[in-house]
């Protein structure tokens, strides 16, 4: 199996700082001991991957509109600390930064890499990139798509891919029917919440399962220290937080 962080920063320290940018990042790895980032790709409409959440630029900075209608000369003006908790962070410098950037800034930390446009040339533009850095070794790159998933395993078949949400579906069926026999999983990361609904997906048994799958098991968004305790004690193999400064106690890597 592959090799993952005990703690992960979503979208860095996001609850700490404006989610997806430098600063953040920063934060996590460095104050607060994050062994690896989760992070959201798209496009901008010069072809440059950038690090954002949504399609969409409300939420998160100054301005509004698709992210994939501006260039990354129009992008670069924009605020990325503009929204964030009662406005401690705008017009200090934070902006969206490219998955360039991130790569450069952070040359041997573990990275989920999550393609959300599902546009096949952002995924040959990351692949390319991370081919470029040789990062074949500790990252995870996939969508909750899966037909971006499958186009990246077609394009990259090299690295590591993250399960996407049809495929958690069809493990978590398998599982409830004990009928893995056979079963071709379509990633080695299993990301998940820690329920969905009425239904648990921490049960030690369905750990278990993944683990002879050959997957890593990883729960979101996970911000109380108990909660992971008792995740790490049932056999999870990270959690994903907005707080990796809270889970110090964790920051190991697995044995």
């Amino acid at each position: 199996m592959i090799d993952v962080p005990r703690i992960i920063a979503h979208r860095g320290s996001s609850g700490r700082a404006p989610e997806n940018t430098l600063y953040a990042m920063r934060l996590a790895v460095g104050e607060d001991r994050a062994g690896g980032l989760e992070l959201d790709l798209q496009r901008s409409a010069d072809g440059e991957v950038i690090v954002l959440h949504d399609e969409t630029l409300d939420r998160t900075t100054d301005g509004a509109g698709r992210a994939d209608a501006s260039d990354l000369r129009t992008l670069r003006r924009l605020d990325a600390g503009h929204r964030f908790g009662n406005g401690e962070f705008r017009a200090r410098g934070l902006r969206i930064p490219t998955l360039r950037e991130v790569l450069e800034a952070f040359p041997s930390t573990w990275l989920s890499l999550d393609l959300k446009q599902g546009d096949p040339r952002t995924e040959a533009a990351t692949i390319g990139l991370l081919r470029e850095f040789g990062r074949q070794g500790n990252v995870v790159v996939s969508a909750e798509s899966a037909a971006v998933a499958g186009r990246l395993a077609r394009l990259a078949p090299e690295f590591p891919r993250f399960v996407h949400r049809r495929g958690v579906r069809s493990f978590y069926v398998r599982h409830r029917l004990r009928c893995l026999i056979g079963w071709s999983t379509p990633g080695e990361s299993l990301q998940i919440p820690v329920r969905h609904g009425r239904f648990d997906l921490a049960r030690p048994r369905l750990i278990r399962d993944a683990h002879r799958r050959g997957m890593r098991v990883i729960y979101w968004t996970v911000n109380d220290p108990d909660e992971a305790r008792a995740l790490f004690a049932r056999g999870a193999d990270g959690i994903m937080t907005d707080w990796p400064g809270r889970m110090g106690e964790f920051a190991d890597r697995p044995g």
